[in-house]
């Protein structure tokens, strides 16, 4: 357990944006792609728990994130003010950018899910990965797509990295953006980018629970996993 303060919050596309800064020391060490426990204090009593993706790089000065204003909980972080106080525990999880890997990577993204994949790519503009990277990213909009500005600079200074969207609102639009698709993303369309080679590349999953559900039954008969 570690105390922090908020150092910045901002609201964009119906994302919370928020960094936090340790009162003493520095910030814990992770591995890109793993999350945290945050509670805050509002009228000095601890909100409840909960766990959100890292978005910043192992390094940085701060912890940033970044998280969807739904409920009342993100509701209640997005009216915090700069200085209020939050208790962090971490990191946690499995899933993180392996640093040793050589094969192709492909990470699936949708909605929100694309915060975990945000501090890999950060660090992968260090790391100069000799490996291929695809990042597929399923958006209701461009517009609902957090990071798209950063993203973009980050496929241009990454020489192996290619990030295609897919814009499900837009099914049967033309849209005269590069790497841009219109509609959902397919199990065709994975088969295409992997060349049918599924057991060859390294996989990542990030999203709503029936997105994940599907390509995580998906690539386990193609035998992916």
């Amino acid at each position: 357990m570690a105390r922090y303060v908020i150092t910045e919050t901002s609201v964009q596309d119906g994302i919370l944006h928020f960094r936090l800064r340790p009162r003493r020391g520095r910030v814990f060490y992770f591995e890109p792609g793993q999350y945290a426990s945050l509670s805050f204090a509002v009228n000095g009593r601890p909100t409840p728990s909960r766990c959100f993706s890292i978005v910043s790089q192992p390094g940085d000065s701060e912890l940033e994130f970044g998280i969807r204003v739904l409920g009342d909980f993100t509701q209640t972080v997005a009216g915090l003010e700069i200085g209020a106080a939050a208790t962090v525990h971490g990191p946690f999880g499995e899933f993180s950018l392996y640093r040793h890997n050589t094969r192709p990577v492909i990470m699936l993204a949708a909605g929100i899910g694309i915060t975990p994949f945000m501090s890999m790519l950060r660090s992968m503009k260090d790391l100069a990965p000799s490996f291929p990277v695809t990042l597929v990213y399923s958006v209701r909009t461009l517009a609902d797509a957090p990071f798209r500005d950063e993203i973009y600079e980050l496929s241009s200074q990454i020489p192996n990295l290619r990030v295609v969207y897919f814009v499900s609102a837009a099914k049967g639009q033309f849209i005269g953006q590069r790497n841009v698709i219109a509609g959902r993303l397919t199990e065709a369309y994975v088969r295409r980018i992997v060349r049918n080679q599924f057991g060859e590349s390294l996989y990542y999953l990030c999203g709503p629970s029936k997105f994940m559900k599907t390509y995580q039954k998906f690539l386990t008969r193609q035998g992916a996993f």
